[in-house]
């Protein structure tokens, strides 16, 4: 579907300012969960088992698709 519509943009002349392949760090969403993702799980320090990684990252994937403001 990208492809079909980058295709007709260029075929009637216009330009896009698009995200390239292989380059999420021009995504602001992707930066902005990278961002939480590291703020709220990976600065805590040292995991105690595997268990709470595995717990926490369940609560804060919840937490996104249930849209909880940022």
């Amino acid at each position: 579907m990208a492809d079909h519509v980058r295709r007709r943009i260029t075929t009637v002349g216009a330009t896009t300012a698009c995200i390239e392949p292989s380059s999420p760090w021009e995504n602001g969403c992707v930066e902005s969960l990278n961002v939480r993702f590291r703020d709220e799980l990976l600065n805590r320090g040292i995991f105690t088992s595997l268990g709470e990684p595995q717990i926490l990252i369940g609560r804060l994937a919840s937490s996104l698709q249930h849209g909880r403001a940022s």
